[in-house]
């Protein structure tokens, strides 16, 4: 672990809610979605990224279709040919893609883009700037301005976990701070707004970095590849003083549970279970909004209320 920084342990068994599927509304968008991959709401719109279709998909609350940001695919003004993430603001959207940061206004006017050395991978905007994480051991988080000055670079301790996978995750900001959860491993860094680690969070699966795994290809040739793992963190999310851990279970059944933790200790909270599974999401005043193949599911977590 990283020095005298503090460390919160979590209990090894949950407190699980379930999420009757009764309370659970689906919003069915496969006439306009290809292969969601995020969802962030704000104000009384659902942004969807749906890489396959080189764009970001914009609905009202209800899922009534508003619009499409993006300009195609390519590598012009505006263009992309792939994105691992998107942040949004009151007034613009940012979308990661190929060492770029392309910034749009939310009814999809294209506003101007930087280039971004770390193989950037996640973003999230907080009060005052853009956090970049990105796919490199040295320093794999940034901090932007809004003009994308470069101000901080930091996170070399993510790799004190055990290597390149340490640096798969999932990044949301509370004002200017940041939490960092990794994908495969249950930890969750805390950064102050200069990039000082703060805490450490071991969260409840108490899984550890694992090594990728040796293969060979079709052509015969040695290759690295990511583990199968049937449990991992699939997003990371910050609501009204919680942090909510999304974390995919392949067994016994295919599944999401969703873990709380308070932000201000770190400590444990309670969980709800799904009688389904999702992958990124979004929570906005304790609604869920969740990705699950070409739809929305929106529930209400138990512990909101």
């Amino acid at each position: 672990m990283s020095g005298d920084v503090e460390t919160i342990t979590s209990p090894r068994s949950r407190t699980i809610r379930e999420v009757p599927e009764e309370s659970i509304t689906i919003l069915r968008l496969d006439s306009m979605l290809v292969n969601p991959r995020d969802v962030i709401v704000q104000g009384n719109e659902i942004f969807i990224s749906d890489p396959s279709t080189y764009s970001i998909k914009r609905f009202k609350l209800d899922g009534r279709y508003v619009s499409s940001i993006g300009k195609g695919p390519g590598r012009g003004p505006g263009e992309f040919t792939g994105s691992s993430d998107f942040a949004v603001d009151q007034s613009s959207l940012w979308i990661v893609t190929q060492r770029r940061v392309l910034k749009y206004t939310l009814n999809g006017v294209y506003v101007s883009q930087f280039d971004v050395e770390n193989s950037p991978y996640r973003i999230a905007k907080s009060d005052t700037a853009l956090i970049i994480a990105g796919l490199t051991s040295w320093n794999p988080l940034r901090l932007h301005s809004i003009s994308d000055s470069l101000l901080v670079e930091y996170g070399d301790e993510l790799s004190e976990q055990g290597g390149p996978l340490s640096i798969q995750g999932h990044i949301d900001t509370d004002e200017s701070h940041l939490y960092y959860a990794m994908k495969y491993a249950s930890f969750v860094y805390h950064y102050s707004p200069e990039g000082e680690l703060k805490r450490i969070i071991q969260t409840i699966d108490k899984l550890s970095v694992p090594s990728n795994k040796r293969e060979t290809n079709t052509a015969g040739q040695p290759v690295m590849r990511s583990p199968d793992r049937d449990t991992m963190v699939v997003d990371l999310e910050i609501d009204r003083g919680l942090i909510y851990i999304d974390t995919y279970f392949r067994t016994p059944y295919r599944h999401t549970v969703i873990d709380t933790y308070d932000l201000e200790t770190g400590r444990y909270l309670s969980s709800a279970r799904l009688p389904t599974s999702i992958f990124r999401m979004d929570v906005v005043d304790g609604r869920v909004y969740g990705v699950k193949d070409t739809s929305i599911v929106v529930f209400d977590y138990p512990d909101s209320e």
